[in-house]
């Protein structure tokens, strides 16, 4: 569960307190690989967490059913993953494949229709945990479940895997697809259709993530993930050949609208850039970060602008509280989403001295201000009815 300290502001200190801020739905995540045909041990696995991740990628292997139907156990077991990172007030990435080293060829089925059946199975899972669900990555398939080096790697295998994933899932759910190109071919008719980038700085093209001039490519990706998350892995291998300004560097994940990245693969990636002086700034501009710019009164009103100047944009929405010094809610007001870059301005009807103001997700996911770093502003001694 996020922090939920109150913190002592003077109605002045309107400024970014500069350090990295612990938000649901974003930020530094570690992926979590289970294999469906073993039995979930929560006890074992909670040594495993980490507080200041909310974030978590869990990646299942379906490789031990490539031949039949999942069996009652395995979706036992997956319901029972999902249960213990709900317990914990963790947020999820959902990845499932039958490959997870190298040899999708090899482990996939050989009928598609077996895939398309074990996504029906899976969705009557997940259904019960969407509120927890950030997104799901792939369509099953490929090495690594990303969508390459697999016999279904065809247009046509694409198209119906692609078709087949939102019968069983719904249109609400979150797909991200591997390749800039899928993306566009499917976002005309999907509003929920956004990218996952696991070959950042690999190299020019992001190791096949997209083709032509990288300055097109990233304004296509700004463009078509816009009020969605995107994320993925950072990669080396460009970074230490000197393919990537420190500018283009910071330019390509803004444009990107970077939510979340994998703080584990490839560590070399993170190292270089602290030596380049800007791990910092990526760190904290990843994704939404909301600072409380101003507080006024007017006409009986109250009005908190209300900035996001991080990179990602706020893509679910948060509905804002006034509560009292014993969390009593006296107002509130939900706002659909907040781009990157946006100002909002928030109105409430004046309140008592000592209210303070409390973001959330989904009604239960607290939001950091990046004022002081915390979940709760205090509106200061001025503000009152």
């Amino acid at each position: 569960m996020l922090f939920q300290r109150k913190s002592r502001l003077k109605k002045t200190e309107y400024r970014d307190c500069g350090k990295y801020c612990i938000n649901p739905f974003q930020g530094w995540y570690r992926p979590y690989i289970y294999d469906l045909s073993q039995r979930f041990d929560p006890e074992e696995q909670r040594w495993c967490l980490h507080e200041e991740e909310p974030l978590c990628l869990v990646e299942c292997s379906l490789e031990a059913y490539a031949k039949g139907e999942l069996p009652i156990e395995a979706l036992t077991c997956l319901g029972d993953i999902l249960s213990f990172f709900e317990e914990y007030h963790k947020q999820v990435i959902l990845r499932f494949a039958y490959d997870f080293d190298g040899s999708a060829m090899a482990k996939e089925p050989t009928e598609l229709g077996l895939i398309l059946l074990h996504m029906e199975q899976i969705a009557r899972i997940t259904k019960s945990y969407e509120e927890m669900i950030l997104c799901f990555q792939g369509l099953f398939i490929g090495n690594w479940g990303e969508m390459h080096g697999s016999r279904y790697s065809t247009d046509r295998s694409m198209q119906t895997l692609y078709e087949g994933f939102r019968k069983a899932f719904g249109p609400e759910v979150v797909l991200a697809v591997r390749r800039l190109e899928w993306l566009q071919q499917w976002s005309g008719k999907d509003s929920n259709l956004t990218l996952f980038d696991d070959g950042i700085f690999g190299s020019t093209d992001d190791l096949g993530t997209f083709q032509g001039p990288r300055d097109a490519a990233l304004s296509g990706i700004q463009e078509a993930t816009h009020g969605l998350p995107a994320g993925g892995e950072l990669l080396s291998g460009g970074l230490l050949q000197g393919l990537f300004s420190k500018e283009l560097i910071l330019d390509s994940l803004k444009q990107m609208h970077i939510s979340y990245l994998n703080n584990q693969y490839d560590t070399k990636a993170l190292s270089y850039l602290k030596e380049q002086g800007i791990f910092e700034a990526i760190e904290n501009h990843m994704g939404y970060r909301l600072l409380v710019q101003g507080i006024e009164q007017k006409d009986q009103k109250l009005l908190i602008t209300v900035s996001n100047t991080g990179w990602g944009d706020l893509f679910l929405p948060c509905v804002f509280s006034l509560v009292d010094g014993n969390d009593q809610v006296l107002a509130q007001q939900q706002i659909p989403m907040i781009m990157a870059g946006a100002t909002i301005q928030l109105t409430f009807p004046t309140v008592a001295q000592g209210a303070f103001l409390e973001g959330r997700l989904r009604g239960k996911y607290p939001v950091c201000f990046c004022n002081h770093g915390e979940t709760t502003f205090e509106l200061g001694e001025s503000v009152h009815a």
